[in-house]
């Protein structure tokens, strides 16, 4: 790469906005890249920390950009942020003899020399420098002299200043006095008169007539003021000039009708008083000032609504409903009342009760006729007789009937098979058989799925599939 500019540094000032920083100029690493923030005359200069502070972004031979800050407000209006190239001064490329050429590495660290010319060049430029013709060396010596004689030079020309301002605040002052002493005795033979004018066109103004006296010497109470008034509205005029609304120059004395001077005017001040009440309407009369909704101003263009409680006595009307809704309820509980009084009254209210008996029961009453249930009989229904109940107790879960006894006890009627077991010495009397027979008349029954085999002449086989 090449080195196309000799800017090394560059300044920006904050607007409390911009977090990204421009750095138009090369550079290879982000630590060569220093930021520092001061006041907007770089005054308070603070150097910040690469990382926690900022971060730097390009790089490697080509320019980039600073973030600033990494975290927190942007910088604010007046302040200064100024960002600057600062390499360390070392050269730590190493050349071997006969070793392979890297164009690249040789033009960077040429690269890198001209930065560090360019870093050092700006830092003379800051300098304070003697001309090329100046014979002698300039020492800091002779910076810091040169330095105190411009302060007091300008220090002096500030002073100079000031005092051509006082002069000429004293010549004006001695013309005015001069022209006051002339124009003096016009003006206390006219005050006067102009207190009289003044007193007239206050009578135009106020609601009274107005009360002018003439101040002796000393004097700094006014009293005798034929009306009372309305604190803070008086007209006080002293010596032509109108005092009032500088309530501060006078006190007021409204239930004795006087005032006192903050000071003594001096004798022959003619002081004129006015009241300025607020006209108000004759007792007992009235008026109607129309205001259209346009004329209102400052009112809010929407009236949001917002939680908020009442008490019953806000809402015009409301208790004379809720008393209404209360004696209507009241009324329909005492007709529901009544109802019930009068149908119990009709129907009567009857302690009951019953009495069972092997042929009947009773339902007694305490205030009627009693009821007697009789037995169920085949015609009509009623109570279970005590034998209908035992006999339906001895009946097994399960059991049916649906034939006669008669049909029910005829064998001939039975059907299925019969274990030898439930007939009663079935199989004694068969086993007693056994012996009684001769063995041609004895024959053996086989029965299964399987086909005959085997056995002797006269055997049974019985096989099912």
């Amino acid at each position: 790469m090449t080195i196309a500019t000799t800017l090394s540094r560059e300044q920006y000032a904050g607007n409390g906005l911009t977090t990204a920083w421009p750095v138009p100029f090369t550079f290879y690493d982000a630590a060569d890249i220093i930021v520092v923030v001061s006041d907007s005359d770089g005054s308070n200069p603070l150097t910040l920390e690469l990382g926690t502070d900022y971060s730097v972004s390009g790089g490697d031979g080509q320019n980039g950009a600073v973030l600033y800050p990494v975290s927190g407000p942007p910088l604010a209006s007046g302040k200064l942020l100024t960002l600057y190239r600062d390499l360390v001064l070392v050269q730590d490329l190493d050349l071997v003899n006969l070793d392979g050429f890297d164009a690249d590495l040789v033009e960077r660290q040429f690269d890198r020399s001209r930065m560090i010319d360019q870093q050092l060049q700006e830092q003379i430029d800051r300098c304070v420098k003697a001309p090329v013709t100046d014979p002698e060396a300039l020492t800091f010596e002779d910076i810091t002299s040169e330095r105190a004689a411009a302060q007091a030079a300008a220090t002096a020309a500030q002073s100079a200043q000031a005092g051509a301002e006082t002069a000429q605040g004293l010549s004006e002052a001695a013309r005015d006095a001069s022209q006051a002493s002339a124009s003096d005795a016009a003006t206390s033979a006219a005050s006067a008169a102009d207190s009289a004018t003044t007193a007239a066109e206050m009578v135009s103004t106020a609601g009274k007539e107005p009360y002018v006296v003439t101040l002796e010497a000393g004097q700094t109470v006014v009293g005798g003021i034929p009306w009372t008034w309305t604190s803070g509205r008086l007209v006080v005029q002293v010596g032509g000039v109108d005092q009032w609304p500088a309530l501060g120059d006078y006190t007021e004395d409204i239930p004795g009708r006087a005032i006192t001077l903050s000071e003594a005017p001096g004798a022959g001040i003619v002081v004129a008083i006015c009241t300025l009440e607020i006209p108000t309407l004759a007792e007992g009369g009235s008026e109607v000032i129309s205001v259209t909704w346009d004329q209102v101003s400052g009112k809010p263009s929407s009236y949001p609504p917002s939680a908020h409680g009442h008490a019953i006595s806000d809402v015009a009307g409301l208790q004379g409903d809720l008393d209404a809704i209360a004696a209507s309820a009241a009324a329909a509980q005492a007709s529901a009342d009544a109802a019930q009084a009068a149908a119990e009254a009709s129907v009567g209210v009857a302690n009951l009760g019953y009495t069972a008996s092997p042929t009947q029961g009773v339902v007694t009453s305490d205030t009627g006729t009693d009821a007697t249930l009789s037995l169920a009989d085949g015609t009509n229904a009623g109570l279970m007789a005590p034998a209908e109940h035992t006999k339906l107790a001895g009946v097994a879960a399960g059991a049916t009937a649906n034939s006669a006894d008669s049909y029910l006890l005829d064998r001939a009627n039975h059907t299925g098979s019969q274990a030898i077991s439930t007939v009663t010495g079935l199989q004694t009397a068969l086993d007693g058989k056994e012996g009684t027979l001769n063995a041609n008349q004895k024959r053996t029954i086989t029965v299964g799925t399987a086909a005959p085999s085997g056995g002797s002449d006269g055997d049974i086989y019985l096989q099912y599939t």
